[in-house]
């Protein structure tokens, strides 16, 4: 009886953390919706920066809008959150980025290999 109330516990706790990680995730992609201005890049090599660029002019700067349909707004590409990864998928191609930092206001995302990489910075205007 013990055992049979212990294995009772542990899968509703599993399942309890389940749904909270698919809450979780749920907020995260609703956090994704919305305009993003991408304000600087990171150049690294061998895990060091070994570039900064910064997009604070406007006509350097690129504003992108993601919505809660599952495309950018223009069309040109659809986008999936799984996890920590970002994937964008247009219609001949596709690329994975790891999302460093996911907030209301904030979005890092970086690209690349151990051995070179890129990361982007973006701050939410809408």
């Amino acid at each position: 009886m013990k055992k049979l109330i212990f294995i009772i516990a542990i899968l509703v706790t599993v399942i309890g953390c389940d749904k909270e990680k698919e809450e979780e995730q749920k907020d995260k992609s609703e956090m994704l919706v919305g305009r993003w201005l991408h304000f600087k890049t990171e150049l690294m090599t061998d895990g060091k920066v070994t570039d900064t660029i910064m997009l604070e002019e406007e006509e350097y700067s690129v504003i992108f809008r993601i919505n809660n349909t599952g495309n950018t707004g223009a069309s040109e590409f659809n986008w999936l959150l799984h996890e920590n990864t970002l994937s964008l998928i247009g219609e001949t191609w596709s690329e994975d980025y790891t999302v460093k930092t996911l907030t209301s206001t904030s979005l890092i995302i970086n690209i690349g290999t151990a051995s070179a990489s890129e990361t982007y910075y973006h701050k939410k205007i809408e």
